[in-house]
């Protein structure tokens, strides 16, 4: 059994529509890669999260709101990694045989902070855009 983990993007639809409010993360996103990544998501059949840099892992139906909180800022954050770490324990996430990281391997001490001493192993798959 694995997880999906699907990295926010910097292009969100806050940058269209300031007034947009607070919007499901699978649709918050509007880098073409996102797209790709959550398709890719939709379509394995296996549970997914995204990955945002200011909320941690949310799932794709989580309404969230407008930030800009850069990856650099979140890899170097202990509180953040602390929140990953919980957020973690909460779904479950080191109980997966494999979490599998779409991508963006500057996310993968992230992901790693959010298996806290699970036995899942973090994978890096690369997918074609």
């Amino acid at each position: 059994m694995e997880a999906i983990i699907v990295p926010c993007t910097q292009e969100k639809v806050w940058d269209a529509r300031p007034d947009a409010g607070p919007t499901p993360a699978k649709d918050a996103y509007t880098k073409p890669v996102f797209a790709t990544w959550k398709n890719y998501a939709e379509q394995s059949g296996s549970r997914w999260f995204i990955l945002s840099t200011k909320f941690g892992l949310v799932e794709p139906d989580t309404p969230i709101t407008a930030y800009n909180v850069p990856v650099s800022a979140a890899v170097t954050s202990p509180a953040f990694k602390e929140l990953l770490k919980k957020q973690g324990l909460k779904i479950g996430l080191g109980l997966f045989d494999k979490v599998v990281l779409l991508d963006w391997e500057k996310c993968q001490p992230l992901v790693k902070a959010a298996l806290g001493d699970g036995a899942a192993k973090c994978v890096l798959r690369k997918i074609a855009y």
